[in-house]
């Protein structure tokens, strides 16, 4: 019986993070039909994306051109200077695949803190044969998984971790500041 609720409490929890996942993922493809976007008036996307984020669980979002400068971070006020992305094999990936992808835990260079990214590849050069020239990015802090396992309240006597797919622990039910 034990090792049932085991696995079925682990089940429950890829569950839910697939599910915070597959959230960041629906709101980049939101904001990537964006007229604003799509014009490339990044003022106003800068406005939209800031919006976006009220009671929302992502800390902030990313536009990376293909050279993986920052064109946009929510981070920061619109027209402030932007980093280089420091996670350029997610951005390569992205653009050559074509697909969404989600990465390990970094050092994002905006806020400056671990995170996970939730990319998808944007073409904002419409012409024949173009491909994926930006990636829309949004970017989840450990703090946000932490959250979700807490709210489990598994009995003391079990540990939950997650991790991501290279097994670097994200969250942490006992002592996460030691493992994380």
């Amino acid at each position: 019986r034990i090792q049932q609720d085991l696995l079925a409490s682990a089940r429950a929890m890829v569950l839910a993070v697939d599910r915070e996942f597959e959230g960041v993922d629906m709101s980049l493809r939101a904001l990537a039909t964006s007229p604003a976007l799509a014009q490339k008036n990044l003022q106003a996307f800068h406005a939209q994306a800031s919006q976006a984020l009220v009671g929302h669980y992502v800390n902030n979002f990313v536009l990376i051109d293909a050279s993986g400068q920052e064109r946009l971070n929510t981070a920061r006020g619109f027209g402030q200077t932007l980093p280089k992305a420091t996670n350029l094999t997610q951005l390569e990936r992205v653009l050559s695949s074509g697909r969404k992808d989600v990465s390990d835990l970094f050092l994002a260079p905006l806020p400056n803190r671990l995170a996970i990214n939730v990319a998808i590849p944007v073409r904002l050069d419409i012409g024949p044969g173009a491909g994926a020239t930006h990636s829309l990015v949004g970017v989840v802090l450990p703090e946000h998984f932490q959250e979700r396992l807490r709210a489990l309240r598994l009995p003391p006597d079990r540990i939950a971790v997650i991790a991501d797919a290279s097994a670097k622990v994200v969250a942490r039910t006992h002592e996460p500041d030691r493992f994380i």
